[in-house]
């Protein structure tokens, strides 16, 4: 391949990474009804739009965050053994935002 076509097909792919890269996220605490924190509860987003799911655990203080997400509207579950599943629906993602979104677990 001569250094032009490497330059060219450079350039062509360059847009493309730029967009895929995101800079929304959304993050925040679990806690359980008396306010102490759930740590290893199970979170899952889940982009309405593409069906996308993502899953995380949360750490020792209940804390959670996804990252490099796309604009769009959310679905948000947090789940542990012993507690009744939450989930928030139509939860707006904006680009370039990091958006706060606690989450409460009562026991069941």
């Amino acid at each position: 391949m001569t250094s032009a076509a490497r330059l060219t097909s450079g350039f062509l792919l360059f847009p493309l990474l730029l967009s895929a890269q995101f800079r929304a996220a959304i993050e925040g605490v679990v806690s359980d009804s008396s306010g102490g924190s759930v740590p290893a509860a199970t979170v899952t987003l889940n982009n309405n739009e593409t069906q996308r799911s993502q899953k995380v655990q949360t750490s020792s203080d209940g804390f959670y965050r996804f990252s490099g997400l796309p604009p769009g509207t959310y679905t948000l579950t947090a789940e542990k053994p012993g507690f009744r599943r939450q989930s928030m629906t139509s939860l707006r993602i904006n680009a370039e935002e990091v958006q706060g979104q606690n989450l409460t677990l009562t026991p069941g």
